[in-house]
């Protein structure tokens, strides 16, 4: 690493290949969260013990010693990809941090300052600067980071931070450049501690889960279900849960995980038929035993019914210069009862339920669709769509579909 001082020493450098770095620096206690803290990271591929080394501090320009600002003890062995939460300043205000791994005291600048890593737990009886570091002391130091107007630092400082953000290393703590400025952004602050999720450097990136969201249509007081999958070539997809969208009526169940890698896990949306017309979005979110989660949105649609043409009115009263249907060559949504059906000319007789008294008026007709025998029997009360045709001067309805039965066993 590089270390550079703006006042009164010339650039130092020295190398070190202990891999456990300063990956996040927060200065502004009792704002966002009630505690500086310092997050540091195993950037290497061996675990490293950091028993016996320390945090240490010193403002940005003055001419206080690191050893003058408390020094906090650091204890354990970090594995490769693992951070380590050290708390520090505290304040009555701003959320508690996660459980801690070592405690200091030290209060931070919340916009400038140098921040050492240090492989020993004796002070450090210089700041850089006005007290320059010797080559003793420079090869105890494991990471430096001097940000905003700090005046010791590598090859140039990270950005100045505010009460409210943080110094965030790339890459979740993965890049080191010996540069402060270009290895650290600000950001929100969003400190990890032993019990994290490791982001171990270099390994490779997990896949991404696949979704199948389908859509859910039906009509009102209808009930109906639609199932939902996910997969992940990589782990295993073990839990599913609504984030929003389970209103009264919409129901999930039948929330089976995947038993290996590649395999599909599932939930079945459910409505049960009380719903209004409208639109329901359902989200859902997946997840792993990779801690990744992915949503996708079921989209329950409850369409209003269409209105109803009686048979009565699709026959009409054949009065006038022609016996053809006034609705001829229209599509039209009708319902009645099946009376009989009749595979050898590919279709049934439909008959309005109460008809219209109406002697002039038919209440039955043919309805023609060898594809649609199969889905109704004789006694079904049915709704379908049709469109209205005229063969050898008799009306019929041809070319069903969206046939719903109503009910069974009507005489």
């Amino acid at each position: 690493m590089v270390l550079l001082s703006l006042l009164m020493v010339s650039a130092l450098s020295y190398a070190s290949t202990q891999g456990v770095v300063i990956s996040q620096v927060y200065g502004g206690n009792g704002v966002t969260f009630n505690r500086d803290y310092v997050e540091l990271f195993n950037a290497s591929s061996q675990p490293v013990s950091i028993a016996g080394w320390s945090i240490q501090y010193s403002s940005a320009t003055g001419t206080g010693l690191f050893s003058a600002n408390g020094i906090t003890a650091l204890t354990g062995t970090l594995q490769p990809g693992q951070y380590y939460l050290v708390g520090l300043a505290t304040s009555a205000n701003g959320a508690a941090l996660p459980m801690v791994d070592a405690t200091g005291t030290t209060n931070m600048s919340g916009t400038a300052g140098k921040v050492v890593l240090v492989n020993s737990s004796a002070g450090l009886t210089c700041n850089g600067s006005s007290s320059p570091c010797n080559a003793s002391q420079q090869a105890q130091i494991v990471d430096l980071v001097g940000y905003g107007t700090a005046n010791y630092f590598e090859t140039q400082a990270a950005p100045a931070i505010t009460s409210s953000t943080a110094l965030l290393r790339a890459n979740n703590g993965c890049v080191d450049t010996n540069n402060n400025s270009a290895d650290f952004s600000t950001g929100s602050p969003m400190p990890r501690n032993t019990a994290s999720p490791v982001s171990v450097c270099g390994a490779p990136a997990n896949q991404a889960m696949l979704l199948s969201c389908q859509a859910l249509n039906v009509n009102v007081g209808e009930a109906g279900n639609v199932q939902a999958t996910a997969s992940d070539a990589d782990s295993v997809v073990n839990n599913v849960n609504a984030v929003s969208g389970l209103v009264n009526g919409i129901t999930l169940s039948n929330i089976i995980s995947a038993n290996q890698e590649g395999d599909s896990a599932s939930v079945t949306v459910n409505t049960d038929g009380t719903l209004a017309a409208g639109t329901y979005p359902v989200v859902l979110q997946f997840s792993n035993d990779d801690a990744q989660s992915a949503s996708c949105t079921v989209n329950v649609t409850v369409q209003a019914p269409a209105s109803v043409t009686r048979i009565f009115d699709i026959q009409g009263s054949g009065l006038g210069v022609s016996s053809v249907s006034p609705l001829n060559g229209t599509s039209v949504v009708t319902e009645g009862i099946v009376t009989a059906k009749l595979p050898g000319i590919s279709g049934f007789f439909l008959q309005d339920e109460t008809g219209d008294a109406n002697a002039l008026t038919s209440d039955g007709i043919f309805v023609f669709g060898s594809a649609a025998l199969p889905s109704v029997n004789v006694g079904d009360k049915i709704r379908l769509n049709s469109n209205v045709n005229e063969f050898n001067t008799v009306t019929q309805l041809v070319s069903p579909s969206n046939i719903q039965v109503l009910s069974s066993g009507n005489p």
